[in-house]
């Protein structure tokens, strides 16, 4: 029954260290693209201001 909590343990603790890792390594390789900006927050809040004038024009 030890063994099998020793083995939980490092395997758990590894996981979180590869996960972090990773996700660090991912952060410093990213490079944006300048060129395109991202506009769906934009087309989301538009989309949902369509949503809500026609929820309020059918009430």
């Amino acid at each position: 029954m030890k063994k099998y909590l020793l083995f939980t343990g490092v395997f758990l603790v590894a996981f979180v260290i590869l996960q972090v890792l990773s996700g660090w390594v991912l952060t410093l390789f990213y490079t944006p693209n300048w060129m395109r900006p991202q506009l769906y927050p934009l087309k989301l809040i538009l989309e949902m201001q369509v949503l809500f004038l026609h929820w309020l024009s059918c009430s």
